[in-house]
């Protein structure tokens, strides 16, 4: 149960985060956002705050957030359908229910002939009891109550997606992804302050423990590690790199003591199973920095330095071959997400940024269905000066959209194969 939980939190919390990157610059660039939902499946709370809905649903998984005028958000009112709409006292519609058993209040039945809630803002049709037809002008911002009781706003074509500038489309895209990284920033830096500091990069010696081949060596804190065997080490993870890779085999380390003195010794790693795979341990931890500036910067270089790492592997799929065993999906997520939370709430953390940057940069590959797909097609606009053809773009994205379900499926059952 308590794997079930961490990874419910974990997973919605990422995809909310970066629902929420969206949310916030598409409300910047004057998109009406109709509804931001916590959760997926029916709804079990909504409330109306300003022009935007907020839903919790029932299966806490992720979340979304309804952009008015991209094409998952449209209102879909078909002639000789039924509706149910509420007058003002000049006649004008306020709100329209499209379906009349979710109506209350003093409604009036009206059979579609053609409506228009974009640029005319209408509805043509009959009313119950009438033989001729009329026009219903309808307020621009008028709600509109979707099956299930839903209620959201209209969105007249200014206030579409389609209808703000390229760069603004450009920004409310990336916004997503770029909310990952902040993030993943902010939980780096929260591991940091939870570990009471973070491990130095500096070839330096910070304990040593009790009976391991270091201390057999003569090797103590504040010891300077300068080479091993004719390789200069200018780093820890130079240092750790030779030593993992060593194991059972003779090393020679020259290193510097606090009092400047240099000095000499011969280690041997000792051997240690590590998740299967065997590398050389001789029993130092590095130095730990505490400032506050340290624990700031953290955040940053591990998230530049894990952004550089999907990076290199993403562009690897384009030019070295892709394999399902380099991807992993939800299944994937969970097993790690058990194993991880075994070791605690900073692991935990921790793991958490990690899955943020992933999913950012994940986001970002440019498959149309994806965020990187969409500024793909926002970049053409740019400098082209005009969109690419609707049925194209439909296409594309329809392709695009088929090919992520199929390697979803082929990446969870590859997974299941994997951890089952």
């Amino acid at each position: 149960m308590k794997t079930v939980i961490s990874f419910l939190l974990i997973f919605t919390l990422i995809v909310v985060v970066h629902e929420f990157g969206h949310y916030f610059i598409a409300k910047k660039a004057g998109v009406l956002v109709r509804e931001f939902s916590v959760g997926m499946g029916p709804k079990i709370f909504q409330r109306m705050i300003g022009e935007t809905t907020y839903t919790i649903r029932l299966l806490p998984v992720g979340g979304y957030v309804r952009l008015a005028g991209m094409g998952e958000d449209a209102i879909d009112i078909s002639p000789g359908q039924k509706i149910a709409a509420l007058l003002n006292s000049e006649g004008v519609i306020q709100k329209v229910y499209l379906e009349t058993d979710d109506a209350s209040g003093n409604f009036l039945p009206i059979t579609v002939q053609s409506i228009d809630l974009e640029e005319k803002c209408e509805i043509k049709g009959f009313a119950e009891g009438d033989s001729e037809s009329k026009t219903f002008p309808v307020q621009r911002d008028a709600f509109i109550v979707e099956p299930g009781g839903l209620e959201v706003k209209n969105a007249p074509i200014e206030r579409q997606y389609g209808s703000v500038s390229v760069l603004k489309r450009i920004a409310i895209n990336i916004a997503g992804p770029v909310q990952n990284f902040i993030l993943g920033i902010i939980l780096f830096i929260l591991v940091a302050f939870l570990s009471g500091g973070i491990p130095s990069s500096e070839p330096i010696i910070g304990e040593v423990d009790s009976g391991s081949p270091a201390e057999v060596a003569g090797l103590t804190p504040n010891d300077r590690i300068e080479k091993i065997n004719d390789d200069s080490i200018h780093s820890w993870n130079d240092m750790t790199s030779i030593i993992h890779n060593s194991a059972d085999k003779e090393l020679e380390i020259t290193y510097q003591t606090q009092d400047n003195q240099e000095k000499v010794v011969t280690v041997i790693p000792e051997s240690t199973e590590i998740e299967d795979r065997t590398i050389g341990l001789i029993g130092i931890r590095p130095t730990i920095e505490s400032g506050l500036l340290q624990k700031v910067s953290y955040g940053f270089k591990e998230t530049w330095s894990l952004t550089s790492q999907l990076f290199t592997t993403i562009l690897g799929f384009f030019t070295g071959g892709f394999s399902l065993n380099s991807v992993g999906g939800p299944v994937a997520m969970y097993a790690m997400t058990e194993q991880v939370s075994s070791y605690g709430f900073i692991s935990l953390v921790s793991f958490t940024a990690f899955l943020s940057i992933n999913l950012g940069m994940m986001n970002m590959i440019p498959i149309p269905a994806l965020d990187g797909g969409k500024i793909v097609l926002n970049l053409y606009e740019l400098f082209r000066g005009k969109p690419l053809a609707k049925e194209k773009e439909f296409y594309i994205t329809a392709i695009s959209a088929v090919f992520l379900i199929v390697l979803m499926i082929l990446v969870t059952w590859n997974d299941f194969m994997k951890f089952f």
